[in-house]
């Protein structure tokens, strides 16, 4: 049964009184906890996270939120950037769609996204230069007339009119620059001619080796990012900048040249004469400088957005879900469980989170948490098993590491192949920890917890009331690969049906006949198909 994962998917509730909307209408829950990239209007500082957008009011730190509900026309966010000349906010999305937001509403431009082509669609710079925009691109440059909100020409600059991938433009003295992987292109700005690629010039003296990450115009100067290192373009000359530094990227903003290292944040204002580095600040990875007060913003530190002024910081980070991946969503109540998963025919590798929702509230226990206490990865975390009488003690399954039990909304305990029942695909290897895919994760009448276990010798484990795990053991429930779902019927509680995926796809129905410590009077049945009755008609349903 093939299941499609929707990255970047919007978490919806309906529900009045859970999320105090009003009925029939719509709220979306997203991740703001890795904003990449920012940009500010004379008013407002926008910041995407996750391919989300919101903002934040300059003068009253009021934030705004945007998605489809409030207009915009998709998703996940590729690029962004602001227009001072005619007051518009520029967002194109991964998939080639563009909005313009202004103070007037939002208009879509969907030429880009409707047109069939080979390659991918994705931005990967806006420049915004005398109300034109130049997008970058997988096979060249687009340009938008921002004020008629139309697409006004692409560039295709390689040899014989073929697609490079430009990772950024620049103008520097009346010149546009154009960045691929390998070379650096440019063209006169003003000329008429300039969609024509042998007007387009590529330059062959460029210094080091290595791939090209970007190429900036600042104060008159050109500054390229190579293989991690600096160099300065002056008329031709090349000379390096800050050689002893390892860069991972530059922004420039109005007068000031941001560098990001992988541990540090320096800038330089006006000129290259006098480098400062951003104290308090962490893990940075884009920053632009408020034209008016001078103050200064970053995205990348795990506070939040943070506003930055005489070496302290304000952070700015909306309550929201740590991930924008629901694989799996509970309720126990009007309190919300979600983890991100997964797996299909092997883990996806995810981190370890548990997301939850209540009074209006996220909470997230993160990855580092766990890792703190087991020393070992926690990832990939399938299902959550709530108790009844407590909320606030739940058990997660996880598709690589076993399951891990939580007390009063905090991790407890850790169980795998040492100290349970579960057992891991590779024993006595390095990477036994690695391989024990549990799924499932339901509460019987009793209080003892139900697990599957994939490709195990007992493919059912349960964790009982007095603290002991047990297995049942039965031919039909062995060596069963991608198990899922355990199901425990309310009618017939001894009844356990058990999802089977993939290799074999299935529904295993147990009846342990009310003594799940006793495996002599169990009985396994393995239905590939499902009949069932529709007013007279017998039909068939299959996994």
């Amino acid at each position: 049964m093939k299941k499609i994962l929707l990255v970047g998917f919007l978490f919806l509730t309906l529900t009045s009184n859970f999320a105090q909307i009003e009925m029939g209408g719509w709220r979306t829950h997203l991740s703001y906890n890795k904003i990449n990239q920012i940009c500010d209007s004379e008013n407002k500082v926008f910041a995407v996270s996750e391919g989300s957008l919101f903002s934040v009011d300059k003068r009253d730190e009021n934030m705004e939120f945007y998605s489809k509900i409030s207009g915009l026309n998709g998703t996940v966010i590729s690029k962004i950037e602001y227009d001072y000349k005619n007051k518009i906010l520029v967002v194109v999305y991964r998939d080639g769609n563009i909005d313009f937001v202004s103070s007037g509403g939002i208009q879509n431009l969907p030429d880009f996204y409707n047109k069939q082509i080979a390659v991918k669609k994705t931005t990967n710079d806006i420049l915004i230069h005398n109300g034109t925009a130049y997008l970058s691109t997988a096979f060249g440059i687009i340009t938008l007339n921002i004020k008629k909100k139309e697409i006004q020409d692409t560039y295709y600059i390689g040899e014989n009119a073929s697609n490079i991938e430009v990772l950024n433009t620049t103008i520097l003295k009346n010149k546009i620059y154009a960045t691929s992987k390998n070379d650096l292109y440019f063209a006169d700005v003003n000329n008429p001619q300039i969609i024509n690629y042998q007007n387009w010039t590529k330059i062959d003296n460029l210094p080091s080796s290595g791939d090209i990450k970007s190429f900036q115009a600042f104060e008159n100067k050109g500054i390229l990012l190579r293989e991690n290192k600096l160099f300065v373009y002056d008329n031709g000359i090349w000379t390096p900048l800050d050689a002893s530094l390892n860069v991972e990227n530059i922004r420039v903003s109005h007068s000031y040249l941001f560098i990001f290292t992988n541990n540090k944040t320096f800038y330089y204002k006006d000129n290259l004469t006098n480098k400062i580095e951003i104290k308090n600040l962490s893990s940075l990875i884009d920053g632009i400088v408020e034209n008016k007060t001078q103050d200064l913003w970053f995205c990348g530190d795990s506070r939040g957005l943070a506003r930055y002024k005489n070496e302290q910081a304000d952070f700015y980070k909306p309550n929201g879900p740590a991930v924008n991946i629901p694989y799996q969503m509970k309720f126990a109540g009007e309190k919300l469980f979600v983890v991100q998963g997964g797996r299909w025919a092997s883990q996806f590798f995810r981190e370890g989170i548990v997301m939850m929702f209540e009074n209006n509230q996220w909470t997230n226990i993160s990855n580092q948490e766990i890792v703190s206490e087991t020393g070992k990865r926690a990832g990939d975390f399938m299902n959550i098993a709530i108790d009844p009488t407590d909320n606030k003690h739940f058990w997660v399954s996880s598709y690589a590491n076993g399951v891990f039990e939580f007390k009063n909304n905090q991790f407890d305990k850790w169980y795998n192949f040492t100290n349970s029942t579960i057992e891991t695909i590779f024993p006595n290897k390095p990477s036994a920890y690695e391989y024990m895919r549990v799924d499932g994760g339901t509460y019987d009448s009793d209080g003892n917890v139900w697990f599957s276990n994939t490709s195990a010798s007992k493919s059912i484990k349960y964790y009982n009331t007095d603290g002991t795990w047990g297995e049942l053991t039965h031919n039909k429930i062995s060596k069963i690969k991608t198990l899922s779902k355990i199901l425990i019927s309310k009618k017939n509680p001894n009844q356990k049906w058990l999802l089977s995926l993939r290799h074999k796809p299935g529904v295993i129905i147990i009846n342990d006949n009310g003594t799940h410590l006793n495996a002599d009077d169990d009985q396994v049945v393995f239905k590939t198909s499902l009949k069932y009755k529709v007013n007279d008609e017998i039909r068939t349903f299959s996994p």
